[in-house]
């Protein structure tokens, strides 16, 4: 008997090891590239290269203007994330191809015959008005070289607050044969677009995009579908002239030859993000990107919603924080990206989010608020204090008190980051150079030292909630927490008054599905979900889809 049960309890642990490998690689094969700004910071290690075009075969551009760059930057909603700008003067400024160094989730090729999804959030800003004649490609699925028939089979072009999906048909020579050029065509080459989709997004507004592409020369088998911030788009020839694309019954797909160039060649056709073409050259574009990824399942290649925290605005450019009462948060700074850190008597910043040191809640003070400092798993153990005297911030070892130096007003911005200042100072909180909390009298409209994101934490430390920062109470979002699951899990609806639920393992088989009548929905490992990674997926009463993913251990 005692050896049979050794055997069964190795074998138990063999099956064991053999589902996280298998889980791991699930992963792994899922996610095909990933250009992740928090891994590195350079380009290279991602991208094949990045296109800074002079452009001096072009009039209108002036070859001695200020160069392109790209780089990476810290953002009020989504922390670090890549920038590109292309100043005025200059025709491009573009990341090109999903090939890096780097050999983890760094070199992805996509191959004929294949379909897989390309995501990305984006946000946009324009310096001036764009004149209404023009549009700035800020995406495209370019042919390689000088060959192809049609220069760039897909492209995304912006103009003055909408974002617009194009298939370019190909060059055809008089007999209906694809031209081996497509600059042999005669008259304007716009004669072979059709717009797809057309959507609404105003400048220095972020917005998730997913793209699945099926590359094909093929017209009847090369495909396009498009989702807009979790939603799946209807699609459309829109103001098409001599090309049309083909759609499938529910107008979500459009059938159109995707693959040019050398039609065997993984490297054929290629994804390039930026802004480019003649007319960009009037205008200084930057665009920012984050969470661009390639993947063979629209779960992974979708950005994730993140659960808002609620506030109501009022009228300077502010909101009240009530709220945020009765949570525990981690304070991220948005200049430096380093966390608050009570670790030690000085209030200081630390690279690190991890531990109950970095974990702080708000309690009111009539108008103001005292911040509590967790420090560990129960109730808070010390409050901030302002030393007017030297402009720093310490911890005290008291309860929280309606004392002048030890009240602070906390207001959320116009941007969605927060302020903290010291009511018996008049100062804001600021991580200063050397990493450690002082105050200013540096407004933080001028000084990202002194704005905060928050980061709702439970029980276990992780991380519930993002402030986006924050967006308003009637937005819609979904959140699991605590995320992994080790017992009881949530499953939370923000904004919605109901929605349907199903949760799908990596497999696809689903485990889980229900009809939500109310915001919040209690589960357990012991409704059927075993150790590995899993996929939720809710549509609301107006067909909106929102979608979570959760590691069960």
């Amino acid at each position: 008997m005692k050896k049979d049960s050794t055997t069964t309890r190795q074998k138990m642990i063999m099956l064991l090891l053999a589902f996280s490998i298998l889980t791991v690689y699930s992963l792994q094969a899922q996610v095909r590239w990933y250009a992740n700004p928090d891994a590195s910071t350079k380009v290279n290690d991602f991208f094949r290269r990045f296109d800074p075009d002079a452009s001096l075969r072009n009039a209108d551009c002036n070859p001695s203007a200020t160069n392109p760059t790209v780089s990476t930057v810290i953002d009020g909603d989504y922390g670090r994330v890549w920038r590109v700008t292309k100043p005025k003067g200059r025709q491009r400024a573009e990341l090109a191809r999903t090939e890096g160094d780097r050999s983890t989730l760094g070199n992805f090729n996509h191959r004929v015959g294949s379909g897989y999804y390309y995501g990305w959030r984006w946000k946009i800003n324009v310096d001036g008005t764009i004149a209404s004649s023009d549009k700035i490609t800020v995406w495209q699925w370019k042919t390689a070289g000088s060959g192809g028939s049609q220069n760039y089979p897909l492209n995304m072009e912006y103009s003055n607050g909408r974002l617009y999906l194009e298939a370019w048909g190909p060059c055809l020579n008089s007999n209906g044969s694809v031209s081996s050029s497509w600059s042999n065509c005669s008259g304007s080459i716009t004669r072979r677009r059709t717009t797809l989709a057309s959507v609404r997004v105003p400048e220095n507004t972020w917005v998730d995009l997913v793209v699945r592409i099926v590359k094909d020369d093929d017209p009847s088998k090369g495909s396009v579908e498009f989702w807009f911030n979790g939603v799946k788009q209807t699609l459309g020839n829109i103001d098409a002239d001599e090309y049309r694309v083909k759609l499938d019954r529910t107008s979500k797909k459009a059938y159109h030859r995707t693959n040019d160039g050398s039609l065997n060649s993984a490297h054929s056709v290629y994804p390039k993000w930026g802004s480019y073409n003649r007319k960009a050259c009037k205008y200084k574009i930057t665009t920012f990107y984050d969470e661009m990824r390639v993947a063979s399942s629209l779960a992974d290649a979708s950005p994730e919603t993140h659960n808002p925290i609620n506030t109501s605005s009022n009228n300077n450019n502010t909101t009240t924080t009530s709220n945020i009462t009765g949570s525990w948060y981690r304070l991220k700074n948005v200049q430096t990206g380093r966390y608050m850190d009570s670790n030690g008597e000085d209030l200081v910043t630390s690279t690190g989010s991890t531990g109950y040191d970095k974990q702080f809640r708000f309690v009111e003070q009539g108008s103001y608020y005292n911040i509590d400092v967790r420090k560990s798993s129960g109730t808070g153990t010390g409050i901030f204090r302002t030393i007017a005297s030297d402009n720093r911030v310490k911890i005290t070892n008291l309860s929280p008190r309606n004392d002048g130096d030890k009240r602070y007003d906390i207001r959320r911005l116009s941007d969605g980051t927060y302020s903290i200042k010291s009511t018996n100072t008049d100062k804001y909180l600021q991580n200063n150079t050397s990493n450690t909390i002082t105050i200013t009298v540096k407004s933080p409209s001028s000084n990202n030292r002194a704005k905060w994101r928050l980061e709702r934490v439970g029980s276990t430390g992780k991380v519930i909630a993002h402030s986006k920062e924050l967006v308003k109470s009637e937005e819609k979002s979904i959140s699991i927490y605590p995320n992994p699951v080790k017992s009881n899990f949530t499953v939370a609806l923000q904004g919605m008054d109901g929605a349907h639920v199903t949760i799908s393992s990596m497999l696809g088989k689903v485990v889980f599905t229900q009809n939500m009548t109310n915001n919040q929905l209690e589960l357990s490992k012991s409704n059927g979900f075993n150790s590995g990674l899993y996929i939720l997926r809710a549509v609301d009463n107006q067909g909106n889809v929102y979608i979570k993913k959760f590691i069960v251990q």
